[in-house]
């Protein structure tokens, strides 16, 4: 139990900058195989989370100069929501932890330059990412439900292997 709870905190926190390893699908896994309350996949996906974003509010200058991926993301960011940012940061950090709207990682690498201090903003940001992975937890069993149906339907399984390979 204890590793699992490390594995989910370690992916959540990687995931958030390395695209392959997800925290939403790990936390929708988990949720699917019941191993641990929703609640707890969505504490510990969130903490994980959350200290990749504090990590980012402190070196996101630094970072945004190395790599170019993330500069991008952040100038998008600023450009695109500016006006909203300097009325209510707080409000869009919230949005930024539900939906994803501007992106977690831009936001968190904009917080220091806006002059927001890390506790409220990260308070803001973690309590909106909880909530997205308790959702996606408590939804993981229904998502793979509806998978497992989707791929096991009669439009894939009458589509061979060799037709799809001579498209």
């Amino acid at each position: 139990m204890i590793l699992e709870a490390l594995s989910l905190v370690g992916v959540s926190f990687l995931g958030t900058v390395v695209w392959v390893l997800s925290p939403e699908a790990t936390a929708m896994l988990y949720g699917s195989q019941d191993r641990m309350p929703a609640v707890v996949v969505g504490g510990l996906c969130a903490l994980g989370q959350g200290s990749m974003l504090a990590l980012l509010y402190y070196m996101g200058g630094e970072l945004t100069e190395r790599w170019a991926w993330m500069r991008k993301k952040v100038e998008r960011t600023r450009n695109r929501f500016e006006k909203q940012l300097n009325r209510s940061f707080l409000w869009m950090s919230v949005s930024a932890g539900i939906v994803g709207i501007p992106p977690a990682i831009a936001i968190s690498a904009l917080a220091k330059g806006f002059g927001m201090r890390l506790f409220p903003f990260l308070f803001c940001i973690v309590a909106g990412r909880f909530a997205r992975f308790t959702f996606l937890a408590a939804s993981g069993e229904k998502a793979m439900e509806f998978f497992a149906t989707y791929l096991n339907s009669n439009i894939w399984t009458s589509i061979s292997w060799h037709q799809l390979a001579s498209f």
